[in-house]
């Protein structure tokens, strides 16, 4: 995975994430940004972001989450397992990504406010283009 700010700066500086949690909420009270990472391989059409959630200032890695916007049948082409595939539809904690002990509360913090804008959905569509190198036809 290759994270979009190295490729897209400008972008990433203007468009990345972020939530402010308050005292009292189940997690650190901080900012937090919501950095995107995706597949080099322009060959791949995975349809995937992986997130990872920081702490601002000093960006301390505090939960890593998949997010795939397809249902879970585009992704039964990767795997026959349905289980697996229905895994890869929507959003999840990232097994091999960084995780702190909050990371099921920034999973529930994405799930239900940060991909509750539909702009943000189409942001990051528009990212896995961009990454992808895709052109509109």
């Amino acid at each position: 995975m290759q994270a979009f700010f190295a490729r897209y700066p400008k972008e990433a500086a203007e468009e990345t994430r972020t939530a402010t949690v308050p005292e009292g909420a189940g997690m650190p009270a901080a900012t937090y940004g919501f950095l995107e990472f995706y597949c080099p391989d322009v060959g791949c059409d995975c349809r995937r972001v992986v997130i990872s959630v920081v702490a601002e200032p000093g960006e301390n890695v505090v939960a890593t989450l998949n997010y795939g916007w397809e249902k879970a049948g585009f992704y039964r082409r990767w795997s026959h397992d349905a289980e697996y595939a229905a895994q890869m539809a929507g959003v999840s904690l990232e097994p091999s990504g960084q995780q702190s002990k909050h990371s099921a509360s920034f999973l529930r913090l994405f799930r239900d406010f940060v991909l509750a804008d539909p702009r943000y959905k189409a942001r990051i569509r528009r990212h896995y283009r961009m990454f992808k190198g895709w052109r509109p036809t």
